[in-house]
């Protein structure tokens, strides 16, 4: 029977055979997939309505719809990105994570872009609704949000696995596999903070160096479910 220890074991085990292959799949992943950081510019304006008035009076209304429309035009295009390339990038990733796991060595790198190979609309399709169901969730109420989207945590790692599977069958695999786990793996999720925090000293670069040790522990997860699982 495997436990959260075991996983977490058996994943800084392999990893000691491929850190840096598995290091620079997360890099690429990460920086194509996590979306820029944001800027936030505030005014301060004061709190007396003549302020507020002064300041209304003052903007060149062109110049904010220029900007508006330029924002707008960048959130459409990170949008589409994530869509057709970084959802595609993350079953790649996982595949990487699962076939090191299996050879018991870092795979090609050219392993993470298997959903670009096999079936691509599917995979494009399918994690887009994977996305979009949990968003809608999350509209209705936020918890519902959170249980759909452990519910739904294993469908790029069956995209990657069986790149023959049909949409219907991820979701529903996913959430057999799930089934009475969600609480596990946000737990699981939970034991990672340290690592987050620690990571986050180093201006955040420590970061990228602790995704490796959170993605092979995810391979392990999956795997240990998929094993424990009837199909």
């Amino acid at each position: 029977m495997w436990t959260r220890e075991l996983l977490k074991r058996n994943a800084k085990e392999a990893l000691k055979r491929y850190y840096w292959m598995a290091f620079l799949v997360c890099l690429v992943t990460t920086l194509l997939c996590g979306g820029a950081n944001g800027m936030r510019v505030t005014f301060d304006v004061g709190s007396d309505w003549e302020s507020i008035r002064y300041f209304f009076r003052s903007i060149d209304w062109r110049v904010l719809i220029g900007m508006f429309g330029g924002l707008f035009s960048v959130g459409v295009i990170t949008t589409l990105f994530q869509i057709f390339v970084g959802n595609v990038l993350r079953v790649g990733s996982a595949r990487f994570f699962l076939e090191s796991r299996s050879i018991g060595q870092a795979a090609p790198i050219e392993t993470m872009l298997t959903g670009f190979r096999y079936e691509y609309s599917k995979v494009v399709l399918t994690l887009f609704l994977q996305k979009l169901f949990i968003t809608l969730w999350s509209l209705l109420f936020v918890i519902p949000g959170i249980v759909k989207s452990y519910e739904y945590r294993m469908i790029p790692y069956l995209l990657a696995e069986d790149p023959e599977i049909t949409r219907e069958e991820a979701f529903a695999r996913s959430r057999q596999l799930m089934e009475g786990h969600k609480m596990e793996a946000f737990v699981l999720d939970l034991s990672f903070i340290g690592w987050y925090l620690l990571g986050a000293l180093c201006c955040g670069i420590g970061l990228y160096f602790v995704t490796p040790y959170v993605e092979a522990t995810y391979a392990e997860f999956y795997t240990a479910l998929r094993e424990t699982t009837p199909m």
